[in-house]
C-alpha cells in the first residue's frame, strides 16, 4: 500500500467468521468451502477491482475486450457484454477488438442479449462513441 500497488486480500473462511486485521478495513474477499464456485466468484471480484481503480482501469479495458475476443460460450458473451454496456468510455482500439470478436466468434456472432442481437449492440456501442462523420466533399445531394 505504500509503493500504490493495487492489493486484494482473499481469506478462506465463513464470511459471518470474524478475522480482522488491517486489509479487511480496506478490501477482503471471503472464499468458502466450495471451490468451482468460488474460483470464479474470486475471479468476477478481482476484475471488477481492477475495473474500478483508476491505476489499472485502462489495463481492465484491454483485458475486456480480449475476453470478449476470446469468449467461449453465449452464456460468457453476455456476462462480459454487461460490463461492456456498463463501461462509460471506449478507446478506438479496443472497439476494434470488439467488432473483430463480432467477425470472428461464433459464440459473439450469434449471440443475443435481453432479445437483441450482439453484433447489432457492438455496432451501436461504435456509433455511440465513434460516430460517422458527414462528408464535406459529399456530392450526392444538390446545393440549390
Amino acid at each position: 500500500m505504500g509503493r500504490n500497488v493495487p492489493i486484494m486480500p482473499v481469506r478462506i473462511g465463513k464470511p459471518s467468521a470474524r478475522n480482522d486485521g488491517f486489509l479487511e478495513e480496506y478490501q477482503d474477499c471471503v472464499l468458502g468451502p466450495v471451490k468451482p464456485a468460488n474460483e470464479w466468484y474470486l475471479a468476477e471480484r478481482v476484475f471488477r477491482a481492477v475495473l474500478g481503480d483508476s491505476r489499472t482501469h485502462t489495463v481492465g479495458i484491454k483485458a475486456l475486450a480480449e475476453a470478449f475476443v476470446n469468449s467461449w460460450s453465449f452464456y460468457q458473451t453476455r456476462a462480459l457484454w454487461d460490463l461492456i454496456a456498463a463501461e462509460p468510455l471506449w478507446e478506438s482500439q479496443e472497439l476494434r477488438r470488439l467488432e473483430y470478436a463480432v467477425s470472428t466468434n461464433r459464440q459473439v456472432y450469434d449471440a443475443n442479449h435481453n432479445g437483441a442481437l450482439v453484433p447489432e449492440l457492438v455496432k451501436e456501442l461504435v456509433a455511440k462513441f465513434e460516430p460517422i462523420a458527414s462528408d464535406p466533399w459529399d456530392t450526392s445531394d444538390p446545393l440549390f
